[in-house]
């Protein structure tokens, strides 16, 4: 076999669009939470060598609108990663439980979500399986929520109106 050289984005984009074909067909949630994050790793990076935002300092900026104050960028990376499951399906570290609690369907959707959000912020991009994706979010929400979600963007902190956009290429 030949050592050949590999494109990181190509790389998180397969890891992507492999996590989202999980998904959509009711596949292993820990598997599309475990290749999202690791496509979301690669992507942040990108996306911060581009000198965009990410979707950690979008967030990190809706932090501090709402909280007054931004965590570090590493803190809320850790937080992000330990609140997705992320780094517990990835390390088993000495004195961690065998046990982990956490709620896989809901996080592998917003794993998928955030890297998502920074593969169109770096590629600007709308693939099919995004397209694919988002729809079955759409049908999957009762009506009744589909406008609270509407009514909530739009009475957002006055902060988060301002700065940078998250999908602006």
């Amino acid at each position: 076999m030949a050592v050949e050289k590999h494109n990181k984005l190509d790389i998180a984009a397969r890891q992507l669009e492999a996590a989202v074909h999980l998904y959509l067909g009711g596949g292993d949630r820990y598997s599309v939470i475990t290749l999202a994050g690791a496509a979301n790793s690669i992507l942040t990076a990108l996306v911060l060598k581009a000198g965009k935002e990410p979707f950690a300092d979008f967030a990190r900026r809706a932090h501090e609108a709402i909280k007054g104050s931004m965590p570090s960028r590493g803190k809320f990376m850790s937080h992000l990663n330990k609140v997705l499951g992320i780094n517990a399906l990835k390390h088993m570290d000495q004195g961690d439980d065998e046990v982990v609690e956490f709620d896989a369907e809901k996080s592998a959707r917003d794993a998928v979500l955030i890297a998502l959000s920074n593969y169109r912020k770096l590629t600007g991009k709308d693939e099919e399986f995004m397209f694919a994706f988002f729809q079955r979010l759409h049908d999957d929400m009762p009506p009744e929520e589909r406008g609270e979600v509407q009514k909530q963007y739009e009475n957002r902190p006055e902060k988060m109106k301002k700065g940078p956009k998250m999908f602006s290429d």
